[in-house]
């Protein structure tokens, strides 16, 4: 599993989880030298990012604390954002949107299935949520 990020006009506009880098390229990510990239930020210049983190107490969106509550919510919007797809004047959804909608629906259960080493429960919640990829 890697991270990859979503760059436009050297913005980070999302974080992915991949098996491999020719996943993550498929879909249009890219691999950081830095892995403290989060949502928003500036890419163009990753030693400045660097240094202006370095004394923050930073995490990624994979590895910042969630309850179940938390990821129950953002699971929950990330299937609205697709309710469109379903809408049953358009063609039958790809096999691929609705692997990540069930993925979705599915996700707070993986969570809680997981081994310890991969999605840490923390005092507040849990780290290391594999939230999947939407697809095209």
């Amino acid at each position: 599993m890697l991270v990859a990020w979503l760059v436009e006009n050297n913005i980070v506009v999302n974080i992915g989880v991949f098996e491999t880098e020719e996943d993550a390229v498929a879909q249009g990510y890219v691999i950081l030298d830095y892995a403290g990239a989060d949502i928003g930020d500036d890419v163009s210049d990753l030693d400045a990012l660097r240094e202006s983190k370095a004394n923050l107490n930073v995490f990624s969106e994979s590895e910042r604390l969630m309850s179940i509550e938390a990821i129950r919510e953002k699971r929950n919007e990330l299937l609205a954002e697709t309710d469109w797809w379903t809408a049953a004047d358009l063609a039958p959804m790809s096999e691929e949107r609705i692997a990540y909608r069930q993925a979705l629906r599915d996700l707070p259960s993986v969570v809680l299935a997981r081994e310890p080493d991969e999605v840490q429960e923390g005092e507040n919640g849990y780290c290391n949520v594999p939230f999947p990829v939407k697809p095209d």
